[in-house]
């Protein structure tokens, strides 16, 4: 017998076909074809045009306008003219085509619908992905473009591009600034490594542009190609680097180590830059350690992002009490659990992980934790964070920090990364100006 909070509203309780919308988002010139009714245009749409105010997805969103008459008579020969039609419009670089829970009860073939427009000569490479209904999350959504991006591109060339290293699985969400910060900081720790950073699925860039990813020596798989990874590996054909976000002091020098351990490069040259960088990081926040050490914070964000956040927080002196993972798909528990003790970091004595946790149990949670002093800190996105409007931190050192998807309040004109040792800068800074502003 199911509970009430088997019912609740979770805190990511986005599905499979926003995850999908999010990875045609992440191509510059992709478009989204929604194979949809007349009522069944796509708002949450609006949830990313308030996340990511550099580039609006209505852009590159269109529908074919099923009615009734179209559900009774056959609604799949509607795809192609509809397809052609914003191909001419848009010139996109890649189209994905989708479809809702009503139309694909009826029993019709969208697939196939779209391959034959595709085999017809059309302009660019098209895929259907099914979305079904209510079946899958977010993330599960995003791994899945990234598969049927995946499979339209050559990854065994007869020559590779020797200390080249392309990356899959990233997770992009918006063309603000602090996205392509992590970019950098990734590209930055390749380079300290005598590696040079190549395509990366997905990272803003137009298809075109991914078409020679695989021609690197290297491929790193990160966190959120998770639920295809089994699909993936059988269309790449190829062995990748499965590597954990590059996160908090520990994370970054961990990331650096394995993937100088993959590529072949000298142990002792890795160790160097860890240990310079590692010194200065840890010098430089200081005082943020000094003054809000034994603090505790909340984290409310997906598996990968949690552990890197929960490892930065323990570096930075603050005591993570309480944890929500927001994903279904993307390892839970056991995988922040083995990326915590992979980075060496425990929850303190006491700490709550909630895995996929309701807005109410949010609400419940943080507000008696703030009111009755244990947390002094939350890092989450707007749909958590919002919780706490009508409930002011406590304390002159309170700070509350937007993460993740969506983020609503927080946008970025310069180089803000989360990645890397400078992520860990960055992320000192903004609880320092929070703090210090309240």
């Amino acid at each position: 017998m199911g509970t009430i909070e088997d019912y609740s509203l979770k805190s990511m309780h986005l599905a499979k076909m926003t995850g999908i919308m999010m990875g045609v988002h992440a191509i510059k010139d992709a478009f989204l074809l929604m194979h949809t009714g007349v009522g069944c245009k796509y708002k949450t749409a609006a949830q990313l045009s308030q996340h990511d105010w550099a580039t609006h997805p209505n852009k590159k969103e269109g529908w074919t306008q099923v009615g009734d008459r179209a559900v009774i008579k056959g609604s799949s020969g509607r795809i192609g003219p509809f397809a052609r039609s914003w191909a001419e419009r848009r010139n996109p670089g890649f189209m994905a085509v989708v479809s809702a829970v009503f139309l694909e009860l009826t029993g019709e073939d969208f697939s196939d619908a779209v391959r034959k427009t595709e085999e017809s000569g059309f302009p660019c490479p098209m895929a259907f992905l099914g979305t079904g209904g209510a079946a899958g999350d977010f993330y599960q959504g995003y791994a899945a473009m990234q598969l049927a991006a995946a499979k339209r591109l050559e990854w065994n060339p007869e020559e590779k591009r020797k200390n080249e290293v392309s990356l899959i699985g990233h997770m992009f969400t918006r063309y603000e600034a602090d996205q392509r910060a992590d970019l950098a900081q990734m590209k930055g720790l390749m380079r300290a490594l005598g590696l040079t950073m190549g395509p990366c699925l997905f990272s803003g860039t137009n298809f075109s542009e991914l078409e020679g990813i695989g021609g690197a020596e290297h491929v790193i798989q990160l966190p959120y190609l998770r639920p295809v990874r089994k699909k993936m590996k059988r269309a790449l054909k190829r062995d990748t680097i499965e590597m954990d976000l590059p996160m908090g002091m520990a994370g970054t020098s961990r990331w650096v180590r394995e993937l100088a351990e993959h590529t072949g490069v000298s142990r002792g040259r890795a160790e160097a830059f860890i240990q310079q960088q590692e010194r200065k990081t840890s010098g430089q926040i200081g005082i943020v350690r000094d003054r809000f050490a034994g603090l505790g914070v909340a984290v409310i964000a997906d598996t990968p992002l949690a552990a890197g956040y929960v490892t930065m927080m323990t570096e930075l002196g603050f005591r993570p009490l309480f944890v929500g993972l927001r994903d279904a798909s993307l390892g839970q528990r056991e995988a922040f659990e083995a990326t915590l003790e992979k980075n060496g970091i425990s929850l303190p004595e006491g700490a709550v992980v909630v895995e996929r946790p309701s807005l109410r149990v949010l609400r419940e949670e943080l507000v008696n934790r703030m009111e009755r002093g244990e947390i002094k800190g939350v890092i989450g996105s707007s749909t958590d964070t919002q919780l706490l409007q009508t409930n002011r931190l406590r304390s002159t050192r309170g700070f509350v920090i937007q993460a993740g998807f969506p983020t609503t309040k927080y946008h970025v004109t310069y180089s803000i990364p989360t990645f890397g040792y400078g992520g860990v800068l960055a992320v000192a800074q903004r609880i320092l100006d929070q703090a210090m502003a309240v």
